[in-house]
C-alpha cells in the first residue's frame, strides 16, 4: 500500500504478459497486480523478462526499476522401448500405439502433445520384401501380409509439440514369426493300372495359416514313390500342381509318395506328408471253350484266348502269360490225345478217335503276374460223317448168275468214296436167299432167281470209330423180257423148284396152261395161271403143255414137254 507497482509507467491493475527471449510477448507468464508471477500451464520453455518499477505513493516521483526473469524449462519426456510379437506374418497386423508406454511430465502421452519420428525404419530381409511400419499419425506398427518371419527393429523418437526440441528416442521389437503349415496325408484310388488315371492335387487338404492354402504360396518338392517294402518303383509322377499321374501300364500295389510344402515367404517354414495311392490289377477274364474237330482229319483250334478278356477288351498275346494245364477225359483220366500250343491252340493228330477232352488253362497278366484267371477247353472229337445212300438196280433174268456194281460206289466217308480201308462192310438180311454180297459190296444173283424186287439191307462203320455207321438199302429189279417154259421141275417139298415156274408170266394179261400125258389125256388145266402147279397126284414122267399168253388182243401159244421128277 506505500508503493505502487508500474510497469511501462502504468500502475498494473491487471497481469501482465512477460516478453520472451525475441522481444515477443509470452502470455504464459504474467505479472499479476501484487506482485506476484503466474506461469501458465502449456508454457513453453525458455527464460522470459518483464522490467517492472516500483514508486512511493508518498513521493510518487520516488521510483526504482528492476527486471523479473522467469526460467520454464521443459517437462520431462521418456519414450519407452516397445516389444511386439510374436505376429503372424502371413496376415495383417496393427498394433498398440508405441505411445501406450511413453511419459511426459510422468504421466501417459497425450497424442496429441507430442510428435513421432521415425528415425530408422525395418531392415527387409531381402530387398523389396515387405516390413513392419510405423504410422507417425497414430503411433501404431502394422505388419503387412507376407512379411517374412524374422525381428525387426524400428528407431523413433517422440518430441513435445510445446517444445519440439524436447525429444526422446526408443526401440520397437517387432518378431514376425511364420504362419502354421500343415501338410496332411493322403489317400488315393484305386486306379486301375492298365488305364492309369490322376489325382487330385495333394494341396487339396494341406493348411497354410489354418486356412486351405494357395498352391502361390509354396513351392512343391516331389520325394520318391516307393511300395510298402520302401522299393522304388515307377509309373507315379508327381506334377508341380500336386496331381499325382498313375501311368498306364502301372503295376498293381499299395504306393507311398512322400512330398513337401514349404513357404515361399518363408523357406524354413515347411511340412512333410505322404500320398498314397492305391493301383489295382485290370479285370481278366478267361472263358471256357469249346470246339469240335473232325477226328479223321485231325487238325488245330483257334487259340483259346480268342474270347478271353483283359481290362474288358481283348487280349494282346504279348499281355498275358498262358499256363498249361494238364488235359483229361471226361472221367478225369489223363490223356496226350490233345495237345495245347503255346500260342493257345490245340491240336489233334489225324486218325484220333472220337471223344470228349477237357483241357485246363491259366492266363495271367504279364503286369500284374498274381492277376489270373482259369478257364477249360472243351474239344469234342468228332468221328468223320459218314453216308450209306440207297442203290437201285435193274437186272434182266437169266439162268446165269448176275452181279452188280457195288453198293460202295455212290457212299462217302468223310465226303469222299468209301476206301474198305478206312470202312468196314456189313451186309444185312437179303429178301430172297439167290442173293449174296460180296466184299467189295457187289450184289451175286444166284442164276434163275425169279423175276421181281428184291431188297439188300447193307451197313458201312468207320473202322476208326466202329459206332459210326450208316445203313442203306439196295434194290434188286429182275425182270424178264422173254418167256422162259421150264423142262423139268422137281415137286419133292424141298422149297426149290417144286413148281411148274413158267419165267415172265407177269408180262401178260392172261395166261392159260393144259397139261396132258402121253395118252393125250388132260391131267391139268388153269386158264389163269399164276405159277401154282406142282404136279400133284401125278407120277413121274413126262407131260405136254399147250401154253396160251394173251396180251391185249394178241395171243401167242406154246406147245412142249416137262419132266416131273421127285427124287
Amino acid at each position: 500500500s506505500e508503493v505502487t507497482l508500474k510497469v511501462g509507467g502504468n500502475k498494473v491493475t491487471s497481469p501482465v504478459s512477460f516478453k520472451d527471449k525475441d522481444g515477443k510477448t509470452a502470455t504464459g507468464v504474467v505479472l499479476n497486480a501484487d506482485g506476484s508471477v503466474d506461469v501458465k500451464p502449456e508454457t513453453a520453455a525458455g527464460k522470459y523478462t518483464l522490467d517492472y518499477s516500483i514508486c512511493e505513493v508518498l513521493n510518487p516521483t520516488n521510483c526504482d526499476v528492476a527486471t523479473i526473469t522467469v526460467t520454464v524449462d521443459a517437462a520431462p519426456i521418456k519414450a519407452e522401448d516397445d516389444t511386439f510379437g510374436p505376429i503372424n506374418g502371413k496376415d495383417k497386423t496393427v498394433t498398440p500405439s508405441v505411445l501406450d508406454n511413453d511419459k511426459l511430465n510422468g504421466k501417459p502421452v497425450i497424442p496429441s502433445e507430442v510428435e513421432i519420428k521415425v528415425e530408422k525404419p525395418a531392415d527387409p530381409r531381402n530387398p523389396g520384401e515387405p516390413v513392419p511400419t510405423l504410422d507417425p499419425n497414430t503411433g501404431k506398427v502394422t505388419i503387412n501380409p507376407e512379411t517374412p518371419a524374422g525381428e525387426y527393429k524400428i528407431e523413433y523418437k517422440i518430441c513435445e509439440v510445446l517444445n519440439p526440441t524436447n525429444c526422446d528416442n526408443a526401440v520397437i521389437t517387432i518378431t514376425v514369426v511364420a504362419p502354421e503349415i500343415k501338410a496332411v496325408d493322403d489317400e488315393y484310388g484305386p486306379y486301375n493300372g492298365k488305364d492309369g488315371g490322376e489325382t487330385a492335387s495333394v494341396f487339396e487338404n494341406d493348411l497354410l495359416n489354418k486356412v486351405k492354402l494357395n498352391p502361390n504360396d509354396i513351392e512343391l518338392t516331389a520325394g520318391v514313390p516307393v511300395n510298402g517294402a520302401g522299393e522304388e518303383i515307377r509309373g507315379l509322377i508327381m506334377n508341380k500342381n500336386g496331381k499325382i499321374k498313375v501311368e498306364k501300364e502301372t503295376a498293381a500295389g499299395k504306393y507311398y509318395y512322400p512330398y513337401k510344402i514349404t513357404e515361399k515367404v518363408n523357406p524354413d517354414n515347411f511340412d512333410d506328408a505322404v500320398a498314397i495311392v492305391t493301383v489295382i490289377a485290370a479285370p481278366i477274364k478267361a472263358n471256357d471253350d469249346r470246339y469240335q474237330i473232325n477226328g479223321k482229319n485231325g487238325g488245330t483250334t483257334p487259340t483259346v484266348i480268342e474270347n478271353d478278356k483283359l481290362n474288358g477288351k481283348a487280349i494282346d498275346p504279348k499281355e498275358i502269360e498262358l499256363k498249361i494245364g494238364k488235359p483229361t477225359d471226361l472221367e478225369g483220366k489223363s490223356t496226350t490225345v490233345v495237345t495245347m500250343n503255346p500260342d493257345g491252340t490245340i491240336t489233334v493228330a489225324p486218325n484220333t478217335p472220337k471223344g470228349t477232352y477237357l483241357y485246363p488253362y491259366t492266363i495271367c497278366e504279364v503286369l500284374n503276374p498274381t492277376n489270373c484267371s482259369s478257364a477249360v477247353a472243351k474239344i469234342e472229337i468228332l468221328p468223320a460223317p459218314i453216308v450209306a445212300t440207297d442203290d437201285s438196280y435193274k437186272v434182266e433174268w437169266t439162268r446165269e448168275s448176275v452181279t452188280t456194281a457195288s453198293v460202295l460206289l455212290n457212299d462217302k466217308y468223310n465226303s469222299k468214296p468209301v476206301n474198305l480201308d478206312e470202312v468196314t462192310l456189313l451186309p444185312g438180311a437179303p429178301s430172297h436167299p439167290g442173293l449174296s454180297m460180296n466184299p467189295d459190296g457187289t450184289i451175286t444173283i444166284a442164276p434163275s432167281t425169279r423175276p421181281g424186287t428184291y431188297t439188300y439191307p447193307y451197313t458201312i462203320c468207320e473202322i476208326l470209330n466202329p459206332t459210326n455207321c450208316s445203313t442203306a438199302v439196295a434194290t434188286i429189279v429182275i425182270e424178264a423180257s422173254n418167256v422162259f417154259i421150264p423142262n423139268t421141275f422137281t415137286p419133292n417139298g424141298d422149297g426149290v423148284n417144286d413148281k411148274f415156274e413158267i419165267v415172265g408170266v407177269e408180262n401178260f394179261d392172261n395166261v392159260s396152261v393144259t397139261i396132258v400125258n402121253r395118252w393125250g389125256n388132260e391131267v391139268y388145266r388153269n386158264d389163269s395161271y399164276k405159277n401154282e402147279w406142282n404136279g400133284s397126284g401125278l407120277n413121274e414122267g413126262t407131260y405136254y403143255y399147250i401154253i396160251t399168253l394173251r396180251k391185249g388182243t394178241t395171243e401167242t401159244v406154246h406147245k412142249g414137254w416137262v419132266l416131273i421128277k421127285t427124287r
